[in-house]
């Protein structure tokens, strides 16, 4: 891998980062270092969900008793996450609303309902880069690069057709869309929400202090027993990682580097990532210069998640640059780091 890359700072409030890969999605962040001899360790429960992993650091003294009541609330909210939002369950709720034809209707739940109203205010504020419809559009490109080639003519215009949060409809409770080759994918929030309702839970259960971790999107509340900020280290593209304090704040992020296709394009070869643009309905070239992981710090890890997501489809550093200071003077609270390329090498 190619780790000659370009750190570019934006609108730091926080520590400075160094962002990051990670095999499954976003950052692959390591919970704390090895904290002082003689200090009360923080109780860890953690295992695997979905296929990926999870680490729930909590800062206070717990019984056996309380650690399995915890674990099986934090199962509880995976499993919610698992039947509403979850497209690889197809017996989820999305995965139903998902083969309905156009302008048939069903009742949607209402966290499904926020999710997707949720998803429509990013996608505004991205000027359409966020948009969760891309999910019949990737499944072409997906199919296609995996043999090593581009989508033809037909194929391009089957899945631009297949685009569009605007044909996604919401009435009182009832569902419906206007295409029926349209599917959703909330793969780009869905973590992060998991993680805040996780917060939420602990702190309803009178927790006052926690790291919450999922396969790289994190939230952290309270102090570490050590009277200090959680710290995350994030191993970085450089050579270098260094901690970054996390203070009642989330943290989520995306990259470039997750799954890769290369396809020979008469002279050239042209490598293509994971991540869409839904306004061209291709996916992101890599190349130099291009924009390789953003990480996000915001309130809420459904909001940093949602953010990270849309700021890898800004593939210009100057008009990122704009639309990062459009999204702080709407979230303040928000901090992004970015990461571009000097070459195309992985």
């Amino acid at each position: 891998m190619n780790r000659a890359l370009i750190i570019a700072f934006i609108s730091l409030s926080l520590a400075s980062l160094s962002s990051c890969s990670n095999k499954r999605e976003s950052a692959s962040s390591q919970l704390e270092s090895p904290i002082s001899k003689n200090t009360f360790k923080p109780v860890e429960i953690s295992g695997w969900i979905m296929e990926m992993p999870y680490h729930v650091l909590i800062g206070e003294t717990l019984s056996d008793t309380e650690q399995k009541s915890l674990k099986t609330s934090i199962l509880a909210v995976f499993s919610d996450i698992n039947d509403t939002f979850n497209k690889f369950n197809p017996n989820s709720e999305l995965s139903r609303l998902n083969r309905l034809k156009a302008y048939e209707k069903a009742p949607i739940s209402k966290p499904l309902a926020d999710m997707l109203l949720f998803c429509k205010e990013i996608h505004t504020l991205s000027e359409g880069r966020f948009d969760p419809t891309v999910e019949k559009a990737m499944q072409l490109w997906k199919g296609s690069l995996e043999k090593g080639a581009l989508l033809d003519k037909a194929q391009l215009e089957d899945a631009r057709a297949s685009i569009g949060l605007d044909k996604v409809h919401l009435d009182k409770g009832i569902f419906y869309k206007t295409a029926d080759n349209l599917a959703i994918d909330l793969g780009g929030v869905a973590k992060g929400h998991a993680i805040d309702l996780i917060a939420d839970m602990l702190r309803a259960k009178g927790i006052k202090s926690a790291l919450i971790n999922w396969s790289g999107e994190l939230c952290a509340f309270g102090e570490h027993p050590e009277k200090r900020a959680w710290q995350v280290m994030i191993p970085a593209y450089v050579k270098k990682g260094v901690k970054l304090p996390l203070e009642n704040q989330a943290l989520a992020t995306s990259g470039d580097y997750l799954q890769n296709w290369s396809v020979a394009v008469k002279d050239k070869v042209m490598t293509f990532c994971h991540i869409l643009d839904p306004r061209s309905a291709w996916p992101l070239e890599i190349k130099p210069k291009s924009t390789a992981c953003v990480s996000v710090a915001a309130k809420s890890c459904i909001l940093a998640d949602a953010l990270a997501t849309s700021a890898m489809v800004f593939q210009d550093s100057k008009t990122l640059e704009l639309w990062i200071h459009k999204v702080k003077a709407a979230y303040p609270e928000t901090s992004f780091w970015t990461l571009q390329r000097e070459g195309v090498s992985l």
